[in-house]
């Protein structure tokens, strides 16, 4: 699949980590202990910091572009590890097992199983797009964290932890940090069985390394405890190097590793030389004032004492000495030099020229290198080396300590390098030659660095590095390789060198297009900051006359246009502001300054502000709508409309093809997509609907579609909604739908929001709220995984009110999805939706009663172990505490009616009278308002008196359920039902709302409507309210009789009197629904107001929900849907659909 994944399709990628996940599962139950292993980053590269370099040369030796890919380090532990769990073998011992073989056949060194076994890696572990760029990188950077925390929380078990330790955090870039954050936020609850050890020179802290240092500290060490300081010891006074260890919760600890101390140096220079610590107290003294204890630095220092002779070994004797035992520290220190760097220098001087040629080749490339390598670099500088030679000069760089095998899975033995008067020749020749097959590394980053430095400075170095870039590129290029992951890190070395040459010495255009290219390679991979620098690299190298030129136009506007994007995603705002202007101002034609111009509009700080600019550009393409169009204004563009449809219907847009990006109607519509959706925010709905309508128009005479069209048509249905046009709203709603299924394989960010758009506020007009929370579920997901975390949340939201609308069980998964909500939010520092899912947890307790930690004195207060309404309140300001005044409310009217608690009902209703009936989620909107209406309703029915008071608030609430009803919607006409027996109380409205509620499978509304039912009929038995003319003896079938001795099939019998009914029997039926939906607390309180329903547990069905249908059929009842006006059939809404 490394096609696929190289042309971006990332869910490929999803499903290669989802094979990933089962695989662990099945090694979990092959493994027992615990694993640790090691995960490396870039151990060659500079610090920042060193003073020892330029700015120049500091460029010329950053990380390396291999070491900065976003788990280009982590991916090859991952697959040694599992392969190791489920016991096959692993990768490289399969490589190394068909090399053997190879070579046995025909004596070859198979270095192109070796290379292609690497392409497989790079391209099966990143997820990285082609290099024409385009595409969404952002999707790709956090669905590697998505799916990177969820492979980690199945590898990481309590029987068998996971431990990662990674060196070298210090050069780690902010794609990898963030990868790094991303698991520190899921630590607490997702990651709990998994131990992140960071190694880094606290010397060397980055903004970006410190950031996370931060950030880990406050995620997951309580809020009391002191902020630490990152890289530095606070109790270097009292000798304790562990902060954090007196707190016990401390999740997060900073642990600083100290250079040696002299005692510790004097021991280790004893213990090479075989003598006691005081015989070399003045070589300690000298070595450690020159090292400061840095153990690196202490050996580097003790072999320059050696080549100078200081120190040697006395072959008369059989030890070691030193010139004089009586020299003094202060001489000795006149033979080391202050620079660690220049002792690394003394000692490459030493070796013969070729190998200090191909040392200097290899610390300007890759990290990691082999006699392959080697030999093609080596051509650069006009050395021709066979493959025996370059195998003798890497034996002599790492006999001498200055590289090492790079053991990432293959782990060689260093033994077999050493050639020993002991060892058969033949066979250790053999063993040499595979672990020569390998690849090397620098020893240290100090080793790289001298090799760097050995090359002069100036025209020396500038052409040395010209030779080598001239290589790297012909190699990509001659190789055929251009689309290939591993030689990636040619490119990037190569166009780092030709930046650090000056203009005059290179071809210029041809630079600027490798900036391009790697720049493109850097934004898919998520690394902006690398790739400004390339693009800012290339810009620099093209001057002003290059946009006229018509061969280069094309390279000019692509840097430019890839440029200010890349600065608009670092939020660097007034350098994108300028290259807009730029592009703007040099760009040929419309189409050309397009993603210019979309990101002058997106860039604005206010809605309103985008909107205005969008209708700006949008004038330049001759799309001319007014800021404030009139209502006469856009019901003139709405019948426009309506003549370019010519009779048809708006989804006949779906019959259309896909216009190609070059032409300007997709331009158009992709700027009038981003001014509908602010000005839907803006609450510019003129302006939505009059440009909304103008599009359609352009469309049906283009008779072509865009991806950006669905967007709009489902930005249009938010005002309708707010205007109260459902019926409209669901017709864009059903044109939207048809569109977006016009691109099934489509998962980029704006077109995701088009989804969420109908999932969350139009789907829901004519979809049961049970049918879509997997639909919601599956784009809080996807949206969290793009990093659009605010949507990730609503999402989240959404499903949660949709799953209580529905009336699922409130068993075992609403709880734990509440919770796992509620820390998600946390992680992400979303407090507002935190409170929601507290607030309907503490629901969800209140419905279950004392048992589960709800609140004794009262089940309709949202305080208690969860969740505390005045807390809450009195924190929140602005528009925070109205929203959260809304929420709560919504949810104490839901909890009063199922109470049946007026005094909150009608305390409720002061809060929630005065807001608007419009709410963005259809879900939340449908359960405020239809409890709002049911508790109007009770309080006006039991107190006729409050009608004046609480008219207004049941008409307006009734209405908006009753619309939805009228043409179909399959959540408002059981409510519809149910407010009608309310509202006009009697056998048949209350039977119609039974079988309303009991057909849509709705648990709690069934149990509200039999209690309503019940308490009505005891309050005509007794008198209190008189019966309807709907009351005949012939209108009630729902419910057996008492006191009656007729035969069981008797018309008396299946037709009885209304004073014969049993209210008992829809009070029982009540209970029984509300056991089996979960509301426990509730089914206590019924026991409480009604003692004879405590023996009536022994006469419930299985499930009461599942029985009713039988009844109503014992009975007589036909099985029908909602009588009277309002059908809820799949061919009823269809048929409106279809209308």
């Amino acid at each position: 699949q490394k096609h696929r994944i190289r042309n971006n399709d990332s869910t490929t990628l999803l499903q290669l980590m989802m094979m990933m996940m089962k695989l662990a599962a099945v090694a979990l139950l092959l493994a027992s202990s615990a694993t640790a292993f090691v995960v490396q980053q870039n151990p060659t590269a500079t610090t920042k910091n060193t003073a020892l370099m330029s700015q120049q040369q500091q460029q010329q030796h950053q990380p390396t572009d291999a070491a900065k890919t976003i788990i280009a380090t982590l991916a090859p532990a991952l697959e040694e590890l599992i392969s190791t769990l489920i016991g096959l073998p692993t990768t490289d011992s399969m490589k190394q097992q068909q090399r053997v073989s190879i070579r046995q056949s025909d004596g070859t060194t198979a270095d192109t199983l070796e290379q292609d076994d690497n392409a497989s890696k790079a391209s099966s572990s990143l997820p990285s797009q082609s290099k024409s760029g385009g595409g969404s990188s952002t999707f790709d950077l956090n669905l590697i964290k998505y799916s990177f925390c969820r492979l980690l929380s199945v590898l990481a078990t309590p029987d068998q932890p996971l431990i990662f330790f990674i060196d070298d955090v210090q050069w780690a870039d902010a794609a990898s940090l963030e990868l790094l954050t991303a698991v520190v936020q899921e630590k607490t609850h997702l990651l709990d069985y998994v131990w992140l050890v960071c190694a880094y020179r606290s010397n060397e802290v980055t903004e970006e390394l410190q950031a996370f240092c931060t950030k880990a500290q406050t995620l997951l060490n309580p809020p009391s405890q002191d902020d630490q300081d990152v890289g530095e010891s606070k109790k270097e006074d009292t000798g304790d190097n562990n902060d954090g260890d007196d707190d016990e919760n401390a999740l997060c600890r900073t642990i600083e590793l100290n250079n040696l101390s002299p005692n510790n140096v004097g021991e280790f220079i004893a213990d090479c030389i075989q003598m006691n610590a005081d015989q070399v107290q003045p070589i300690t003294q000298a070595v450690y004032t020159k090292t400061l204890g840095n153990i690196f630095f202490v050996k580097q220092a003790l072999e320059e004492l050696v080549r100078k002779n200081v120190i040697y070994y006395d072959v008369i004797c059989y030890q070691w000495q030193f010139s004089d035992s009586g020299i003094s520290s202060v001489e000795l220190e006149n033979h080391l030099s202050d620079d660690v760097i220049q002792m690394v220098q003394g000692k490459l001087q030493t070796l013969e020229d070729n190998l200090q040629t191909a040392l200097a080749l290899a610390a300007y490339c890759d990290h990691s290198f082999d006699a392959t390598l080697l030999g093609i670099l080596l051509t650069s500088q006009d050395l021709k080396l066979n493959q025996t030679k370059i195998l003798e000069l890497l034996r002599q760089a790492f006999e001498e300590g200055l590289v090492l095998p790079d053991t990432t899975g293959l782990a060689p033995t260093t033994a077999i390098l050493r050639r020993s008067s002991h060892d058969d020749q033949n066979g250790s020749d053999h063993q040499t030659n595979k672990i020569m097959a390998g690849k090397f590394k620098f020893a240290h980053d100090r080793i790289r660095e001298a090799a760097c430095q050995s090359v002069p400075e100036g025209d020396v170095r500038n052409h040395f590095l010209l030779r080598l870039a001239v290589v790297l590129v012909s190699k990509e290029f001659h190789n055929g390789h251009e689309e290939s992951a591993e030689d990636d890190w040619m490119l990037f070395c190569a166009t780092r060198h030709f930046n650090s040459i000056p203009r005059e010495m290179t071809n210029n255009l041809r630079v600027a297009e490798l900036n391009l290219q790697v720049g493109k390679i850097a934004v898919a991979k998520g690394s902006f900051a690398d790739a400004v620098g390339f693009f800012e690299s290339g810009v620099n190298r093209l001057d002003d006359s290059y946009w006229r030129d018509e061969k280069v136009y094309p390279l000019v506007l692509e840097m430019h246009n890839y440029f200010l994007e890349s600065e608009d995603t670092l939020g660097h705002s007034e350098r994108r502001d300028e290259l807009i202007q730029v592009v703007l101002t040099n760009a040929k034609t419309s189409e050309d300054k397009l993603r210019a111009q979309f990101a002058y509009v997106e860039g604005k700080p206010e809605d309103n502000e985008s909107v205005n600019a969008g209708l700006e550009v949008l004038k330049q393409y001759g799309i001319d709508i007014p800021e404030e169009p009139t209502d006469k204004q856009v019901r003139r563009e709405q019948f426009n409309l309506r003549l370019a449809l010519k009779g048809r219907k708006l989804w006949c847009l779906a019959k259309f093809p896909v216009a190609d990006d070059r032409e300007q109607f997709y331009a158009i519509v992709k700027i009038a997509q981003s001014v509908t959706r602010h000005g839907g925010y803006a609450k510019r709905s003129n302006v939505v609907f009059m440009l909304g309508y103008r599009i359609f128009r352009l469309a049906l005479e283009k008779k072509k579609i865009t991806l950006d069209l669905p967007a709009i048509i489902m930005y249009l249905g938010g005002p309708l909604r707010a205007k109260e046009d459902y019926k409209t709203a669901m017709l864009y709603a059903n044109v939207g739908k048809r569109l977006i299924d016009r691109f099934p394989e489509e998962n980029g960010k704006e077109f995701i929001k088009s989804k969420v758009a109908l999932s969350a506020q139009l789907l829901p007009l004519w979809t049961p709220f049970r049918d879509i929370i997997e639909t919601h579920l599956e784009l809080n997901k996807l949206t969290r995984a793009l990093g659009i975390v605010d949507i990730s949340m609503a999402m989240a939201m959404v499903s949660m009110y949709s799953f209580l609308a529905s009336s699922f069980p409130l068993g075992m998964l609403f709880e734990p999805k509440l919770m796992l909500f509620e820390e998600s939010a946390k992680d992400v520092g979303k407090m507002m939706f935190v409170n929601i899912f507290r607030m309907l947890r503490q629901c969800l307790y209140n419905l279950q009663g004392e048992k589960n930690k709800a609140s004794p004195e009262k089940r309709t207060d949202l305080t208690g172990a969860a969740f505390n309404e005045e807390m809450v309140l009195s924190n929140s300001k602005g528009p925070m505490k109205m929203m959260n005044g809304r929420d709560i409310a919504s949810l104490r009217i839901f909890l009063a009616v199922i109470y049946n608690d007026e005094e909150c009902m009608e305390a409720m209703l002061e809060r929630l009278a005065p807001l608007p009936n419009h709410d963005i989620p259809v879900a939340r909107q449908h359960m405020r308002l239809s409890f709002v209406a049911m508790a109007s309703q009770i309080l006006i029915q039991n107190h006729p008196e409050k009608r004046e008071k609480w008219g207004e608030v049941a008409d307006k609430s009734f209405a908006f359920v009753e619309q939805l009803a009228g043409f179909g919607s399959p959540n408002a006409a059981p409510v519809y039902r149910c407010l009608v027996a309310l509202k006009k109380p009697s056998v048949s409205t209350f039977e119609d709302a039974m079988l309303a509620t009991g057909n849509s499978g709705l648990m709690h509304l069934h149990a509200i409507i039999n209690e309503r039912y019940g308490i009505w009929l005891l309050a005509v038995k007794e008198g209190r309210i008189a019966a309807t003319a709907d009351d005949q003896p012939d209108k009630c079938t729902m419910f057996p009789v008492f006191k009656r001795k007729a035969s069981k099939n008797s018309f008396q019998a299946q037709h009885p009197a209304l004073d014969q009914i049993d209210p008992k029997e829809p009070l029982k039926l009540s209970m029984w629904c509300f056991q089996d939906w979960g509301a426990t607390g509730k089914v206590e309180r019924m026991q409480m107001d009604y003692p004879f329903l405590k023996g009536t547990w022994q006469e419930k069905p299985p499930s009461a929900m599942t029985n009713l249908r039988r009844v109503t059929a014992k009975l007589g009842v036909p099985s029908r849907s909602v009588p009277g006006s309002v059908s809820t059939s799949d061919n009823d809404r269809n048929s409106f659909m279809n209308n």
